[in-house]
């Protein structure tokens, strides 16, 4: 009798029922900016009270016709927003919240250096990305709405601003596209093709930032797809969001810079 052990062919494990499946990462999507809305439409609603109490004004477009108004506004709804955000993405998926590879979201920490040198892959990807836009808008700049708005607010304004948008908003943001939509995404299909959907579902939520011109999405696309690249590559969704916040502190430096 033959004892030879016979090798049987390996069988993959089944996905985890807590893994991020894709009709709940859509749903999540449009979660996010439900909340930005609900966020804005508080804030907005308390701002008015106080001022109708302190200030007898009720008129809300008169309110809103100072820039530093409209920022002090933004500076509460983003931080609140976001983090009302990350703590419902938190509740929904945390049995695979560090869980890395293609069943959780993998927020999972890396090394300080670890961190600074993808801050430094996001600076290089801006820059490739802003050549790339120069070169599509044939040096023509794509005006920006919240580069109007820092053009009349205060520089204390616009480093709060700056400063949000270098933390709280990649966390954000990374945690839903690179956290929950691109695990997702695997799951139904080659992993080349789902970095794309991910990066171009990134740059199209942009648009609106970008004054409705296609010109920028290019760039956007591809910090979406370094952002993925890291992700998968080092297991944590912290490397995309030091690369999104390298990205996001050059845009910020270039328009602070621009405005003073």
């Amino acid at each position: 009798m033959d004892d030879t052990p016979i090798d049987l062919p390996a069988v993959e494990p089944p996905p985890s029922p807590d893994a991020p499946r894709l009709r709940f990462a859509l749903g999540a999507i449009v979660l996010y900016f439900l909340i930005q809305a609900f966020t804005g439409f508080l804030v907005g609603m308390v701002f008015m009270m106080v001022e109708m109490v302190a200030n007898g004004v009720h008129d809300p477009k008169a309110v809103l016709q100072s820039p530093d108004t409209r920022m002090l506004l933004l500076l509460m709804i983003l931080p609140l927003s976001c983090l009302a955000s990350i703590l419902v993405f938190r509740l929904g998926y945390r049995r695979v919240w560090r869980t890395a590879g293609h069943e959780g979201l993998a927020v999972r920490p890396i090394r300080p250096t670890q961190f600074s040198l993808h801050v430094l892959l996001g600076i290089a990807t801006g820059i490739v990305g802003s050549m790339l836009t120069y070169l599509l808008t044939q040096g023509h700049p794509i005006g920006q709405d919240i580069g109007k708005l820092m053009l009349h607010t205060s520089l204390p304004m616009r480093l709060g601003l700056g400063l949000l948008v270098v933390t709280l908003v990649p966390l954000a943001e990374e945690i839903l596209f690179r956290g929950i939509l691109l695990p997702a995404l695997i799951r139904h299909m080659p992993i080349a093709l789902a970095v794309a959907i991910d990066a171009c579902l990134f740059a199209a939520i942009h648009l609106p930032d970008l004054g409705w011109k296609p010109q920028g999405l290019l760039a956007l696309a591809l910090v979406g797809a370094v952002c993925c690249w890291r992700r998968l590559k080092t297991g944590s969704i912290y490397s995309a969001v030091a690369v999104h916040a390298g990205n996001n502190l050059l845009a910020m430096v270039a328009l602070i810079a621009s405005h003073r």
